[in-house]
């Protein structure tokens, strides 16, 4: 996992930004305490929270409501990056 810190969208405050980068495959109870955009780079993903699927498409935004858990997959023919941007 490569992590760098860059500014944030808003005011001057850091974020640390995480990358999925996968063609297929799932992660299960990622906890998102802090405000947390995910960002779909490359091909398609599957955001579960609750009983919600949500879908991202290559250039969709998705804001993680507060102290949730998520589960992210992917199933894709190619090479698939899924950004994470959260408040430090």
């Amino acid at each position: 996992t490569a992590y760098e810190i860059m500014p944030s969208l808003v005011g001057s405050e850091m974020c640390i930004r995480d990358r999925l980068n996968s063609i297929s495959g799932e992660i299960k109870d990622i906890e998102c305490i802090k405000p947390t955009v995910l960002f779909a780079q490359e091909g398609n993903w599957e955001i579960v929270i609750g009983n919600s699927n949500i879908k991202l498409e290559k250039g969709d935004t998705f804001s993680v409501p507060l102290s949730s858990k998520i589960d992210i997959s992917c199933n894709n023919s190619e090479n698939s990056i899924l950004n994470f941007v959260s408040q430090i």
